[in-house]
């Protein structure tokens, strides 16, 4: 069952909407179709956060610092049931002519590939520790690890669809195919791991410095880490198909901080995840914990040491 809630700008109509979503995911879902529920709402943010009011501990915000969120897929569970929200901005549908249909397209797929991958993992592990809250090093360490194939498999399968599309219609004008979107996020990398190694200095420092607040500091240098893999997900995923992204994986992977803390552990995190892609049919548990074992191995390499406590962890930080 599928039901839509819809804002739009007065130079479109609710009914253009809803006719175009339900058409992209009756093809989209042709069998084993999901409970969804649809919000296209003129206050994104404000329509996350009734259902996600914070997020990482913070209060949800659409600008994640590597991009601007558009559309946003939400788990709930309903009597032992999965249901789906998918919230949407308006500003996606704001212009509906012919040639921004792939765009939007790109958009609204990405969020059921999403639903899709989330049904393999709820149906694999079950309820409980699908909605439960990662307490220990190992479970922040494994939902990471999601996130991180989550968008990989998110962004590859797109591209691939996208570049199948623009084959057979035989057009090599559209903006999309630049994969614009992917080099600015190779180039947000690329100013973070220009600052990494002194972000690692100075959160060193400000350990040893009086009345630093540790839970916030850790937040904040493991948030930057793991913006920076999930980033590398998306636009090595992308680099499968693009040659223009392949370009600007090189200037990555010629990066000094790159090469000394990120290469040896993305590396196989890279592997692993070409190889759950190949046979992704199924969730893959014992992937995706060797993927959490090499974000550990990475955070022990910038030379935070992070071990469980009886309440909370114990953090360590030194200069390597």
């Amino acid at each position: 069952m599928i039901n839509f809630q819809i804002e739009t700008y007065s130079n479109v109509t609710k009914a253009q909407v809803q006719e175009e979503l339900s058409k992209i995911i009756e093809d989209f879902f042709q069998n084993d179709k999901p409970n969804l529920d649809i919000i296209v709402a003129l206050s994104f943010e404000a329509a996350v956060r009734k259902f996600v009011p914070y997020e990482t501990g913070e209060e949800y915000k659409a600008n994640h610092g590597y991009g601007i969120a558009e559309g946003k897929t939400i788990p709930l569970l309903e009597k032992d049931r999965l249901r789906f929200v998918i919230i949407f901005d308006a500003k996606v549908f704001k212009d509906m002519s012919p040639p921004t249909f792939l765009g939007r397209w790109a958009k609204i797929v990405h969020e059921l590939i999403h639903v899709r991958i989330d049904l393999l993992r709820f149906r694999a592990i079950g309820a409980l520790p699908f909605f439960a809250f990662p307490q220990s090093k190992m479970e922040i360490a494994r939902h990471n690890a999601v996130i991180f194939w989550e968008e990989y498999d998110v962004e590859r399968t797109v591209a691939n669809l996208i570049i199948t599309t623009m084959k057979a219609f035989k057009s090599r004008d559209n903006e999309i195919v630049q994969f614009t979107e992917m080099t600015g996020f190779a180039d947000d990398i690329l100013r973070d791991l220009q600052s990494y190694e002194g972000l690692l200095i100075e959160s060193v420092q400000r350990v040893l410095e009086p009345g630093t607040d540790l839970t916030r500091l850790t937040r904040s240098v493991t948030g930057t880490i793991s913006g920076i893999l999930l980033r590398l997900a998306k636009v090595y995923a992308v680099g499968e198909v693009s040659e223009r992204v392949r370009s600007k994986i090189s200037e990555i992977e010629n990066n000094v901080a790159f090469r000394k803390y990120f290469a040896q552990c993305w590396g196989r995190i890279l592997l692993q995840m070409r190889e759950y892609y190949a046979n992704r049919a199924s969730y893959r548990s014992e992937i995706i914990d060797v993927i959490a074992n090499e974000y550990n191995d990475l955070l022990d390499k910038s030379g935070i040491r992070i071990e469980d406590a009886p309440t909370g962890f114990h953090v360590r930080m030194r200069i390597v």
